[in-house]
Formats: structure tokens, C-alpha cells, sequence
């Protein structure tokens, strides 16, 4: 046993050209997915931390950066419906993913003109996170003209090692409202938080997938997976 497990510490690693074939459009998918989820893995953690602190600024910007890749990840579901290999690979593991969201439905319209899910959480942040609105441009003048009436307030705290942290509170509150709707409705906070779960049960599928695709595909290509590397540490994440 001992002689065994010594084989195993000293297997070569594994190369991207073992891993990923030149050509191979599952191999490719795979290779997509994991970039997906190093994304996702970036953001997870510090976007639960702004919902449980209610650190506006953080909420807003994590929950851009989230739903962005999100929706960017349309490709990997469209594959996984439009490629032969792909579709006999994956598509059993997009239906029904462990994590807390059908991804197939997540990213499918229910009905003619009506937005999907991810479609849904993208629709309002596009304009705000991919770019900058262009000065003389309609788009900049109507945000500012149909936010007039917000306060315009500037604060500087404390950023970390007593680096100063200027907040411009009116983009705060512009881009709250563009995402979640208007902070003086009632349900304001609920539908940041039902959002907010959303965006992490699809998150929290989306990695899941990424660890079972990866066990079938080593196992496909008929690679030793203890060569990927230690994954003994790794716990599933919460949705």
C-alpha cells in the first residue's frame, strides 16, 4: 500500500496538451468551464461578505462582476446544445447540476420575448459594467437627468492601511437603483436579496459542474486524475 501511494506522490503532473487535445471540442469546453469558475471563484467569497456586512458598494460591485460572467457563460450552455460531443458530454450535467439551479433553465427564455433568467439579471447592468458611458452620448445625459433629484454626497474613510477611501455616494445610488430598482420602494431590499441568491445558486451550480466535468473528462481521456494535483482540502460550495 505504502509502495502505492509512493507511485502516485511522484506521477508527473499532468500538461494542458494531456488535458486539453489539440482539437478536442470537449477538451475545449472543459478548458472554458474552468476559466468560467476561476472568475466565479474570485468574486463568491468577498460578494458573500458585502450581503452579510451590507456594504452597499460592495454588493453593487460584486454583483456586477458576478452576473457579467454569468451571462458571458451563455456560450458554454449554448455549446453544450448546438455541439454533438459537447451536448453527449454535458448535457445531462447542465439539466440537473448539484448547487440549487437548472443552468439549461437559467439560461432558456420560458417563452417567446420573454427574458431568461441570467437574461433578466444582465438586462440593466450591461451599460454599467462593461463600459463607461460616452460623454455627449443620450444614454449619460438621461441617467443623469433621471437621477436629479438624488442626493450628491462625498465621503472619505479609512481604506485599508489608513489609505484614504473617497466614495462618491451619488454613483452608489444611481447604480443601485439601475440594478435593483428604486431604494425608496418597500420591497427595495428584498429584491436585492432575491437577486443576490439567484446570482449565487447559478454561481454555486456552475462551479459544482466544473468539478464533476473535470472528473469526466480525465476519466474520459483515460487520465490518472491523482496527476492533476492535491485536491484533498477543496469543499463544495454553499449555494
Amino acid at each position: 500500500m505504502a509502495s502505492q501511494d509512493s507511485s502516485r506522490a511522484q506521477s508527473p503532473s499532468l500538461t494542458i496538451g494531456e488535458l486539453f487535445p489539440d482539437g478536442d471540442l470537449v477538451g475545449q469546453w472543459v478548458f472554458s468551464l474552468t476559466s468560467l469558475t476561476e472568475d466565479l471563484n474570485i468574486g463568491t467569497q468577498p460578494a458573500k461578505q458585502a450581503q452579510e456586512s451590507g456594504d452597499l458598494r460592495g454588493i453593487l460591485f460584486w454583483h456586477r462582476h458576478m452576473v457579467t460572467r454569468l451571462y458571458e457563460a451563455g456560450r458554454l450552455v449554448d455549446a453544450a446544445q448546438t455541439i454533438p460531443e459537447v451536448r453527449a458530454f454535458a448535457g445531462q450535467l447542465l439539466h440537473d447540476p448539484p448547487g440549487g439551479a437548472n443552468l439549461i433553465d437559467a439560461y432558456t427564455q420560458p417563452a417567446p420575448g420573454v427574458q431568461s433568467t441570467v437574461q433578466r439579471l444582465y438586462k440593466d447592468l450591461r451599460n454599467i459594467t462593461v463600459h463607461y458611458s460616452k460623454v455627449g452620448e443620450p444614454e449619460l445625459r438621461e441617467t443623469l437627468r433621471n437621477y436629479a433629484y438624488l442626493p450628491a454626497q462625498f465621503t472619505i474613510e479609512g481604506g485599508v492601511g489608513g489609505t484614504p477611501d473617497p466614495q462618491f455616494r451619488w454613483v452608489q445610488a444611481i447604480r443601485s437603483m439601475e440594478i435593483f430598482g428604486d431604494i425608496h420602494q418597500p420591497d427595495f431590499l428584498a429584491q436585492m436579496r432575491a437577486d443576490g441568491e439567484t446570482t449565487g445558486q447559478i454561481a454555486a451550480s456552475w462551479i459544482m459542474v466544473t468539478a464533476l466535468a473535470l472528473a469526466l473528462h480525465t476519466h474520459r481521456l483515460g487520465l490518472d486524475a491523482d496527476r492533476l494535483g492535491d485536491t484533498s482540502a477543496w469543499v463544495p460550495p454553499s449555494p
